[in-house]
């Protein structure tokens, strides 16, 4: 299923600045800034830097090792994150809306190469995502549902053709630091309380090492494949 989404997921995140008058959501933890992502593998390196504004994050710049640029820019209303824009080498690419019901992200609406993703999510009675339909211009293409562990970590994702299940450690989510627990709850695999070490399925198992900091938080992540490292992502905080 296709999502527009951070490169830390992919791509992320404003359209307005906290000085042009939009009322910007609060970093969960002042203390520590997420500030650099670096993912290497084979065949690129990634750098991603998270810029801010006292606390509150404006937007992410990456570059790839091809020289290709992108930027992602967050715009906040009522202390809630309402939409991302996205570019690619410094043209417009994408947008992503949010609409909330109270506290919960019930849906969005990306927007890619003349195609509006829309997504529809259903929560439990704890406030967990265990359903998201996606729609692309209004035809449906699938849905995805969700189970969770006693700690609140998504445990299984089950899809039409199969399912995959994950095991975590019991640290610190980094992007805990930058998104607010509506956003993680949308994202879904990879944006749970804890990280994940283990991803099994039908066609294999990955598995991811961490090195932390004294404040729980991976600084360093290995994904294996096979027993061979894939990639490398290196953390940096402020």
């Amino acid at each position: 299923m296709k999502k527009i989404i951070p490169l830390f997921l992919f791509t992320l995140l404003i359209s307005c600045s906290p000085e042009s008058g939009s009322n910007p959501e609060p970093s969960p933890t002042p203390s520590l800034k997420l500030t650099k992502v670096v993912e290497t593998n084979s065949s690129y390196t990634y750098t991603e830097n998270f810029i801010y504004s006292g606390d509150v994050l404006l937007r992410t710049e990456g570059t790839e090792s091809t020289g290709n640029t992108t930027k992602a820019e967050f715009n906040y209303a009522n202390n809630k994150l309402q939409s991302l824009t996205y570019y690619d080498n410094g043209v417009l690419s994408g947008t992503n809306t949010f609409s909330y019901t109270g506290e919960l992200i019930t849906s969005s609406i990306s927007k890619e190469s003349n195609i509006d993703f829309t997504h529809n999510y259903i929560y439990n009675s704890i406030n967990q995502m265990i359903n998201e339909k996606q729609y692309s211009n209004g035809n449906f293409d699938g849905s995805n549902d969700y189970e969770y562990n006693a700690q609140g970590n998504i445990s299984k994702n089950l899809y039409v053709s199969g399912f995959t299940s994950y095991e975590y450690d019991t640290n610190k989510n980094p992007y805990s630091l930058i998104l607010s627990d509506a956003v993680m709850k949308i994202y879904g695999i990879g944006f749970s309380k804890n990280n994940i070490t283990k991803e099994i399925q039908s066609g294999g198992t990955i598995v991811y090492e961490f090195v932390y900091n004294e404040s729980g938080y991976p600084t360093q992540k290995i994904e294996k494949r096979n027993g061979l490292i894939s990639s490398i992502t290196m953390f940096t905080y402020n």
